[in-house]
């Protein structure tokens, strides 16, 4: 049974096992300067694992990073895994991206497809233009205001003083 990169399985059985990806565990992560003595720090995140990337990969990576902590300097804790993780998809998106243009095949398996988990991320984040967009809404104009008034009374007219 021969299986081509992005097909799925035929069916289910002991063939399968060649198909599932192994994934190493992380090991290797740049070590922290230790804490001074004194009142202990809040919690500290640890470092990040280093990613096998290459230098124009890592280049990306970085960019990606410091793009949205530029445009968005209020991002929390929580916020920056989220973002760290949407970086990697953005580099796993690359990848694939010319992989599909060198070998001329598309990827099919659209809903493991970084740029969906990318979307997915930066939209939980509200990073996005449309997520900011629909957050903002244009200040109402006193017209507006008066008709959304006039609306909601049931169409009594107030005294005007």
């Amino acid at each position: 049974m021969s299986i081509t990169k992005g097909q799925p399985a035929q069916d289910i059985g002991p063939q399968a096992d060649r198909q599932a990806m192994h994934a190493r565990p992380l090991q290797a992560a740049p070590q922290k300067p230790g804490r001074p003595v004194g009142r202990p720090a809040k919690m500290e995140m640890p470092a990040l694992p280093a990613l096998a990337l290459n230098e124009i990969e890592q280049d990306l990576f970085d960019y990606f990073l410091w793009a949205y902590h530029t445009e968005f300097p209020d991002l929390k804790p929580t916020d920056n895994l989220i973002l760290f993780l949407a970086a990697v998809e953005w580099i796993k998106d690359l990848r694939m991206i010319r992989e599909e243009l060198e070998t001329g095949k598309l990827v099919t398996m659209s809903r493991q497809h970084p740029g969906v988990s990318l979307r997915g991320l930066l939209d939980q984040l509200s990073v996005t233009r449309k997520a900011r967009t629909t957050h903002a809404s244009p200040p109402e104009s006193e017209d507006a205001a008066a008709l959304r008034d006039f609306f909601l009374s049931g169409g009594k007219q107030s005294k005007r003083q």
